[in-house]
């Protein structure tokens, strides 16, 4: 953790700068346009890299918080025996919702069809703008 804390101080700065530099050439009529894409892709590059960072520290950090859930489901088999359990949605939401958003999480779902199967996306956000899904 202490090498990601003195990184994102230089990542910002270098953000900083650069912002710089294309606000000034934003301005100047004799700018190439093409080179000031350039330096907003590099800019939307670091943007996204320091949201990846501040992604990855907070959800370290929420995992520390969420304990194991009691496998309150059960899957039965023919004869009626349980087979296999699991913890059921509304005790998982119970625990990691007030953890999350501790954290700057936002969960969300979204569903689909393909051939005929319901498809469940979770989507993981975090306040700084990096999310991953699954």
């Amino acid at each position: 953790m202490a090498e990601t804390a003195e990184v994102v101080p230089f990542v910002q700065a270098e953000a900083n700068s650069l912002m710089d530099v294309i606000q000034r050439a934003a301005v100047d009529p004799k700018t190439d346009v093409d080179k000031l894409e350039r330096l907003l892709a590099m800019y939307e590059r670091i943007k996204a890299r320091e949201a990846k960072s501040a992604y990855t520290e907070a959800l370290t950090a929420a995992q520390q918080e969420i304990p194991v859930i009691a496998e309150r489901g059960g899957i039965k088999n023919n004869a009626g025996a349980v087979q296999s359990t699991y913890a059921l949605w509304e005790d998982i939401n119970d625990v990691i919702k007030p953890i999350l958003a501790r954290h700057g999480f936002a969960l969300s779902f979204r569903t689909g069809n393909t051939d005929g199967k319901i498809l469940v996306t979770g989507i993981l956000s975090h306040k700084d703008g990096h999310s991953e899904e699954t």
